[in-house]
């Protein structure tokens, strides 16, 4: 299990003598943002909006945690399954996909290389999150698979691009939507009800902080 401080202190020595003028989420809203996937239990996480890597690193260690659930067949001869089961390859029970156009030109690459060889199964794509999903959002839709889509809002923080965004993770089936800042830009709290309302999710504004907007698919 990797140390998390130790992976944020990495991360953010990686931005020394940048120039940017935005914040990231806080530990208490990420501390919110852990305890969701793990009750959730997502397979998929979408994340637009890595900047530095600090959100991404926390949901990693989120899904890291995840205990893996394996279930002997009743046929199965004992023994072999507990052989079995301690010496095969653990299978990867989840995919996390940040979005990011990196507008402040940070060591993006160095980042994402660290996260992906320190968690597995990262990708960090560039660009915005529009062409992102016009590219891939087929296929995502239609990416065969088990468990839920979890996504978070946190990229673009305009008002069209946050309904755009959250129309995208929808459409490939995310069940539970984040969306960050929305006590600090209410214009995104507006969004999100007028989205909820639309697509049928069940949604509460945390009002502390920044704000954390949390959506769920009513099924």
């Amino acid at each position: 299990m990797n140390n998390l401080s130790n992976d944020i202190a990495y991360l953010k020595s990686l931005t020394v003598g940048k120039d940017y003028h935005c914040g990231w989420m806080n530990d208490e809203t990420l501390g919110l943002l852990t305890g969701l996937i793990k009750f959730y239990k997502p397979e998929i996480v979408i994340h637009t909006g890595f900047l530095w890597g600090k959100s991404s690193a926390f949901v990693l260690n989120a899904l890291a945690e995840l205990p893996i659930e394996e279930s002997p067949e009743t046929s199965t001869d004992q023994t072999f399954y507990n052989f079995t089961l301690s010496n095969a390859p653990k299978r990867s029970l989840y995919r996390v996909i940040a979005i990011d156009n990196n507008m402040f030109n940070l060591e993006v690459d160095d980042a994402a290389s660290y996260l992906a060889d320190s968690y597995g199964d990262f990708i960090l794509c560039m660009g915005s999150s529009h062409d992102f999903f016009e590219s891939n959002k087929e296929e995502l839709k239609n990416l065969p698979r088990t468990g839920s889509i979890f996504g978070i809002v946190d990229g673009d923080h305009t008002a069209e691009g946050c309904m755009k965004d959250l129309v995208d993770m929808d459409y490939v089936g995310a069940n539970v939507l984040i969306v960050d800042d929305t006590m600090w830009l209410p214009y995104l709290d507006t969004v999100c009800r007028d989205f909820a309302e639309k697509y049928n999710y069940s949604y509460m504004n945390h009002r502390l902080h920044s704000g954390l907007g949390v959506l769920v698919k009513n099924v």
